[in-house]
């Protein structure tokens, strides 16, 4: 009978020993012969289910598919097409990319892969759960959303909990989502109209004061690109906190590219943005703009905004009426305070570049150019439109921020016709080493990079401010009395 060698044995006879060991099962080729294998042969546990390949257990279970049966032994990572989900995009993945995720989940957390393909999703879309982080394999893994949503309670392709409901586990931490490209409609990256309700990625998590294991949410969203959605990016909920954002490009919004915090009731604090790229928003003309920042204390490094789209007429965005529809077309709306800009833009928007409205905001090197673009704009009018428009608020400080219209071939200035206006109704605000060039309003009467109405006595009225834009200084500083522009 054929046998093994013999350790520190078969002397001289130990390679023709294994060979006929080996022909037992082996052709000479060295393939195995056929039905060397049974089950009579095998060892128990000698070939567990979760060292045998997904299309192996598929045939295994008489499923005629790819199976999603996985041991409760196997790695923690995971792949959404051993759940069925279609990487060609005609079949609908929802039902399978959510059981892979659950599946992650209830292990205890863990890694879904998305292979490079195209998948079909629709209502109600993905769920993220605590302690799982989705990835794809960058652009070339797409999900891309069909179907309807509701409007009047948005969702996200992926989500946690929708606009109006948040999600209350306390044990939803740490979701994670990276490297795909979210859209709407198909697989290609053909533009698409937007469904209505559906943004790219909703995060609402709110523990209503139940114990987490953490004190904050603590998600991670990055390097993903979302185009054709009701909104980009929507982060909404009291927990949604100590959250990274990196390198997200958002393109062709019905509302706002980038909602932080909802309006009206905040939320969404405390988080850090890093690299967002915000274009084309504002597509159904609601008063939007690109990125819109109703919270605090959050973090947002070389951000940009721009070329958003400025649906209504140039009197709606009026600094001086100050109106329902001031944020039209802008590139940054911002109704929360503490928090800090640094080296961010706003570039070619059809409305104002930065709109500040309440205080406590900190801006250091940040750019305005273009705003009220013409080519961003249905009514080609930049009467109204500032780079920085600083409406009120307190304490707020700008930092060698400047403000540029480019001068075009035919020697016209397609941009915004101030540069910083500057409401008299600030109060202990700091604007710095400003500086502005090529705007209208220098152009034609070369009066004022800030609105005619401020002065050094408005200022006085409102606590300590200083205005300080290339030649012109406004203060109500004792010590600036000598050099102020106004001599108020």
């Amino acid at each position: 009978m054929a046998r093994l060698p013999v350790p520190n044995g078969d002397n001289q006879t130990w390679g023709r020993v294994l060979n006929d060991f080996l022909r037992q099962s082996h052709e000479e080729n060295g393939f195995l012969k056929q039905n060397s294998v049974g089950t009579n042969n095998i060892r128990n546990d000698a070939i567990s289910e979760n060292k045998l390949s997904p299309e192996l257990r598929a045939k295994i279970s008489g499923s005629g598919e790819t199976a999603e049966v996985m041991s409760s032994t196997s790695d923690a990572s995971v792949n959404i097409t051993s759940f069925g989900a279609d990487p060609t995009g005609q079949k609908d993945s929802t039902a399978a990319i959510q059981k892979a995720i659950n599946t992650a989940h209830e292990r205890g957390g863990g890694a879904v892969e998305f292979p490079a393909g195209k998948y079909k999703v629709s209502s109600p879309f993905i769920e993220l759960k605590g302690h799982v982080t989705c990835y794809g394999h960058g652009n070339s893994t797409v999900v891309f959303a069909t179907g309807s949503g509701n409007a009047n309670d948005p969702t996200g392709v992926f989500h946690i909990g929708t606009y109006n409901t948040p999600n209350s586990d306390p044990n939803c931490t740490r979701a994670g989502l990276r490297d795909m490209f979210i859209k709407t409609a198909n697989g290609d990256f053909a533009a698409a109209n937007p469904i209505p309700g559906v943004c790219g990625v909703l995060l609402n998590t709110d523990w209503k004061g139940a114990k987490s294991q953490d004190p904050d949410a603590v998600h991670s969203v990055r390097n993903l690109e979302i185009w054709d959605m009701d909104r980009g990016l929507v982060v909404v909920g009291k927990d949604d906190q100590a959250i990274q954002f990196y390198n997200i490009r958002i393109r062709r919004a019905l509302n706002q590219g980038l909602l932080v915090g909802k309006p009206g009731s905040g939320g969404a604090a405390d988080n850090r943005f890093w690299g967002m790229d915000v274009s084309s928003a504002n597509r159904n003309g609601n008063g939007s703009a690109g990125i819109e920042v109703y919270t605090s204390q959050c973090k947002f490094n070389q951000c940009t905004s721009w070329y958003n789209r400025r649906q209504q007429s140039s009197g709606a965005i009026d600094p001086a009426k100050n109106g329902g529809s001031i944020g039209d077309g802008a590139g940054w709306r911002i109704k929360g305070t503490k928090n800090m800009f640094i080296e961010c833009t706003a570039q070619e928007n059809g409305g104002h570049g930065f709109i500040v409205e309440y205080g406590s905001n900190q801006f250091v090197s940040c750019l305005g150019e273009t705003s009220g673009c013409n080519d961003s704009s249905t009514e080609k009018n930049p009467e109204h439109a500032a780079n920085f428009c600083i409406l009120g608020g307190e304490n707020n400080q700008f930092v060698g921020c400047r403000a540029e219209n480019p001068r075009w071939k035919d020697n016209t200035y397609r941009g915004a016709k101030t540069g910083f206006y500057v409401s008299p109704y600030i109060v202990n605000t700091r604007v710095d080493y400003g500086v502005v060039a090529l705007t209208q309003q220098e152009k034609t009467d070369g009066v004022a990079v800030v609105n005619k109405s401020l002065s050094s006595k408005s200022l006085a009225s409102r606590g300590h401010s200083r205005v300080e834009v290339n030649e012109l200084l406004y203060s109500s500083f004792p010590r600036d009395r000598d050099v102020i522009s106004d001599k108020a």
